[in-house]
């Protein structure tokens, strides 16, 4: 079993192997690691025992590090302290956490909290990395792409062959069972290609429904429908289309497992795909 990187990417794309062990070592007592944090929530009835449950918050995740830095002479540990300090800097902004085990990695976008409670010992030093991540999932490193169109021969996305899913040209365009192999919700984001009118993306598991009824597309023109959290945005050739979602559409996710979509759009051309992109998400590394 290959030992644990963790490595730190800032938002200027620098990286910085936080257990090389060489200069670096993170200790085993990591805190936030396994899990978002839940909060159950309730309401209390007057003149009655308990309370009614009434749901789940899962709220921003902390995340504590316990570092070790050794230098090979107090100068070379003033330096590591000093980049390190710089890298871990709040107003650079949002940076990633990559967890590496086994080949296998998934990453934790979080914003660093500096350096905490740093104890020097001369060419040794041990400090407390702190990180605060919005979304408290974990991320798989590479997306996952699925190709819907009228014709086409085998191709590459991220390194993986594939052939297209064909559909017909009638209104039903596909259904098509799709995986989602982390354990969290994923929300995709649908690139459709015109020709193509009366659009409608449904997740036969939940019922949701994407429809964007009234929008016509045009050879050339691309409608790109974010659902990410913190996105939530309908652009058509880089303009807001957000109008066109009809009232009853939701911007669903992916449940863990299978999920049987159907995808609907007529007057369609050869040109006319719709891409389907999505990225796992877990609750630990």
């Amino acid at each position: 079993m290959a030992r644990e990187q963790i490595i730190w990417v800032d938002a200027d794309g620098g990286e910085l192997n936080l257990n090389d062990w060489i200069h670096y070592f993170c200790l085993r007592n990591q805190k936030g690691i396994w899990g978002p944090p839940f909060t159950l929530q309730s309401t209390k009835t007057p003149l009655s025992e308990g309370s009614q449950f009434r749901g789940v918050i899962i709220g921003e995740r902390g995340v504590d590090l316990s570092q070790k830095i050794k230098g090979s002479s107090r100068t070379e540990l003033v330096s590591l302290l000093r980049d390190l300090s710089q890298r871990m800097d709040p107003q650079k902004g949002e940076g990633k956490l990559k967890f590496v085990n086994d080949g296998e990695t998934r990453i934790l976008y979080c914003r660093p909290e500096g350096l905490k409670e740093v104890v020097d010992k001369e060419t040794v030093a041990e400090t407390i990395l702190s990180f605060t991540a919005n979304d408290p999932f974990l991320h798989d490193d590479v997306p996952i792409s699925e190709i819907f169109e009228t014709a086409g021969v085998a191709g590459t996305f991220f390194s993986t062959s594939f052939f297209p899913m064909h559909l017909t040209r009638s209104i039903v365009y596909s259904i098509q069972v799709i995986n989602n192999p982390g354990n969290a919700d994923t929300y995709p984001v649908w690139t459709i290609s015109g020709p193509g009118i009366s659009i409608q993306l449904t997740n036969i598991r939940t019922g949701k429904v994407i429809s964007l009824g009234s929008l016509e597309l045009f050879t050339g023109q691309e409608l790109v429908i974010d659902t990410r959290i913190r996105k939530k945005t309908i652009t058509l050739d880089g303009v807001n289309a957000f109008n066109y979602l009809a009232d009853q559409s939701s911007l669903w996710p992916l449940l863990p497992g299978d999920n049987s979509i159907q995808i609907e759009m007529s007057g369609a051309a050869a040109e006319s795909s719709v891409e389907l992109l999505y990225t796992p998400r877990y609750d630990s590394k």
